[in-house]
């Protein structure tokens, strides 16, 4: 076994830290301009989710994400 990996738990968070990103905190003036395309559309095209992604540097899955997730929210707000 390689000698990186005294023990198994640092073999399992190495695995780990291969496979999943850290969690990506976004600026508040990029929340802001999600927030204020929001509320003009909840359901962006494909399309501007990539103006979006391009305007707010940020990747296009964290876009989908985010609306997915503001979505979940808001209706849980409403109810």
């Amino acid at each position: 076994m390689n000698e990186r990996f005294v023990h198994s738990n640092d073999l399992i968070l190495y695995i780990l830290s291969i496979y999943f990103q850290p969690r990506r905190k976004l600026a508040d003036w990029q929340i802001w301009h999600l927030r204020q395309t929001y509320a003009n559309n909840r359901y962006p095209t494909p399309y501007e989710q990539e103006q979006l992604a391009r305007q707010l540097l940020l990747p296009l899955s964290s876009i989908r994400i985010w609306f997915q997730n503001y979505r979940a929210r808001s209706g849980k707000k409403m109810t």
